[in-house]
């Protein structure tokens, strides 16, 4: 099984930990007198010195809640620019593969494509740092940065060692890549939710012309925006229900206003396919209009709420659960695809793997039945 993580980097932001999220301007109000007065005493009688931001660190933390977070002023505004698709940094997608951080993608107009950092090579030194062992966080921790400083990296490609020099840029990060597999078959892949996928998914559509299907890529997709899965759902998903959410008992359906998609559909998932590609994945399963292929998604099926707090700090907070219009509560489950395929690289066709190859094979039988 595949096991890769990918991260946006400034060389980018990990999308706040598979974040399915609506943003909300307005602090939070609260009416707990007993937690009020434990927080007094702490301030005024507790023996060592603990601040409000101790306190409301140790509060979030005590809800045991991954996707649950408080955020300073810095971090908060990192990940509002996130969201957005916007970055400080160098433009690459990363991941983990064998215990190695492998340079998956180098976006166009980027600083990484200017200095003409390699695909597939993997980096082994940032700034002097030996990244041997290192997370993907920790590595993104130590290449971002300012805008307009520099950062030294060591990657090793074909066995070969090569350094580079490249300054960070505010660069807007593409999130739909798209093109022509054949005349007939096109293919979209959608890498995260921001702001701007929803215009680059018309752009996508606009420009495959004449296709008769569509591979629709949604691996390693970690979530992101809900109102850009709102802007993406009509170009798959016909009018109708896409998921429901409920909250303390409370069920809301949210719909698709359609058309949706004319043309057979197939949608390649895998065991990070998280949050809002979830949300996709399992309206398209269930309203039956493509074959999902690949395997079992991540199983991410909550909803976080950003709140902006006073003086720039933020929380994240989980406050829905989502279901598929079939009822399917996927959180911890995850949604198994229809043909389940294990991920393996053609060493021939470096583009081309098995969960890809399957979904073009059974495209082209969808095609024939028209």
């Amino acid at each position: 099984m595949k096991k890769l993580l990918i991260i946006f980097l400034l060389l980018g932001f990990f999308l706040g930990v598979f974040t399915s999220c609506y943003i909300v301007k307005r602090p939070l109000s609260s009416d707990f007198p007993l937690l009020n007065e434990v927080a007094n005493l702490i301030n005024t009688k507790y023996v060592d010195e603990k601040s409000e931001i101790d306190l409301i660190n140790g509060l979030v933390s005590s809800l045991k809640d991954p996707y649950s977070n408080f955020y300073t002023p810095e971090d908060f505004q990192v990940l509002k620019e996130d969201l957005k698709g916007e970055y400080s940094g160098i433009g690459v997608l990363i991941g983990a593969r064998n215990n190695k951080i492998e340079i998956l993608m180098v976006f166009k107009n980027s600083p990484a494509e200017e200095a003409k950092l390699p695909v597939h090579s993997y980096i082994v030194e940032v700034d002097g740092v030996n990244v041997e062992g290192k997370s993907v966080d920790e590595v993104a921790n130590l290449v971002r940065g300012k805008e307009g400083t520099y950062v030294n990296l060591k990657v090793v490609k074909d066995g070969e060692t090569l350094s580079f020099k490249i300054m960070r840029k505010k660069i807007v990060a593409e999130t739909v890549i798209y093109k022509n597999i054949s005349d007939e078959i096109g293919y979209i892949k959608i890498l995260t939710f921001t702001d701007s996928t929803p215009n680059e998914i018309k752009i996508a559509f606009d420009n495959l012309k004449n296709i008769k299907g569509l591979i629709l890529d949604l691996r390693d997709n970690p979530g992101g925006l809900l109102s850009s899965l709102n802007g993406v759902s009509p170009y798959f998903v016909p009018e109708g229900t896409l998921f429901y959410s409920e909250t303390k008992g409370n069920r809301k359906e949210f719909k698709s206003p359609g058309p949706g998609i004319k043309i057979p559909l197939v949608v390649l998932v895998n065991e990070n396919t998280a949050s809002a590609s979830e949300i996709l994945s399992g309206a398209i399963k269930d309203r039956k209009v493509g074959i999902l292929v690949g395997q079992k998604t991540y199983g991410k099926g909550l909803i976080q709420t950003i709140f902006n707090l006073s003086n720039g700090y933020g929380l994240v907070l989980t406050t829905e659960r989502y279901l598929t219009p079939n009822l399917f509560a996927l959180d911890k489950k995850g949604i198994e695809p229809d043909v389940t395929v294990e991920y393996k690289v053609d060493e021939n066709e470096p583009d081309m793997d098995s969960q890809l190859k399957k979904g073009i094979e059974i495209l082209k039988e969808e095609i024939n039945k028209k």
